[in-house]
């Protein structure tokens, strides 16, 4: 919590990293990194280093005290959007665009192996969000297919065609595309939301119990980011009419909301003059 870190950039030109300083505002590093925007920056365990994808297909990892940059892997095929690392921090996994979830080794940028089958169509979208359940070797996987999925995220018999072995379940689907995924501190519920590009939704569900999903009510518009408050009393929901809404995180029900940011009404041009 003592450190925000920030992925950006600018298309076709540069991507960005930045490192602040959470209790006096202050940059502690900024990054340049690549030739297009970067996506999906995750810490490991204990802060020091960060991983990050990007629209240039690749995934990086940088130590979070000097900026350097440590780690490299150019395995997939399209944009990497979201990243986490293992229970030990040294493997990361990185989703993407190109419909497959990666293990790669964190001192060496090896590539090991596809977390989700290889098998044509066996995913029906790219992937954008993924995150590790506390304490253990299973990541939470969302994307364009609109189906949450559990993986484990270490392979344990050999691969075979057609197969989806690391599979451990999925979860009711939401309409249209998911555009972000958090998990309740205690590894037990995760939030998912989701946009249709007219309309969009949120669902929490239960990790152990796929039959299970509470509606976040009244959400018209998509819905771009989604979050688990520490407690896990409220979960947080933004989208794109600007409006950040409160929810109880056991009925779904909405208990406040206040705009993103605030808003003023620029002053009347005056006519005629210098």
């Amino acid at each position: 919590g003592q450190v925000l870190a920030v992925v950006g950039g600018t298309p076709s030109l540069f991507g960005e990293l930045q490192l602040w300083n959470v209790a006096d505002g202050k940059l502690l590093h900024s990054v340049t990194l690549g030739h297009d925007t970067l996506f999906g920056v995750s810490f490991n365990t204990d802060g020091s280093l960060v991983a990050f994808g990007g629209a240039d297909n690749k995934v990086r990892v940088v130590k979070v005290e000097s900026g350097e940059s440590v780690m490299r892997m150019d395995a997939h095929s399209d944009w990497v959007q979201g990243t986490t690392f293992s229970l030990k921090d040294d493997h990361v996994i990185s989703v993407s665009r190109d419909r497959s979830m990666k293990l790669s080794i964190v001192s060496n940028g090896q590539f090991v192996d596809n977390i989700t089958s290889i098998t044509p169509g066996a995913l029906k979208g790219g992937l954008v969000d993924v995150q590790r359940l506390p304490g253990k070797e299973q990541v939470l996987a969302v994307g364009a297919d609109g189906e949450p999925r559990l993986y484990k995220i270490f392979r344990e018999q050999a691969r075979q065609i057609g197969d989806d072995f690391n599979l451990i379940r999925a979860y009711q689907k939401q309409n249209g595309r998911l555009t972000d995924l958090d998990l309740a501190a205690s590894g037990n519920r995760f939030v998912v939301g989701a946009s249709t590009a007219l309309n969009g939704s949120a669902k929490i569900y239960m990790v152990e119990d796929p039959a299970k999903a509470v509606d976040l009510q009244g959400l018209t518009s998509p819905v771009f980011a989604v979050s688990f408050r520490p407690d896990e009393a409220q979960v947080a929901v933004g989208g794109f009419d600007g409006t950040v809404r409160l929810f109880d995180s056991t009925t779904g029900q909405l208990q406040s909301q206040f705009p993103a940011a605030t808003v003023t009404t620029p002053a009347p041009v005056q006519a005629g003059g210098e």
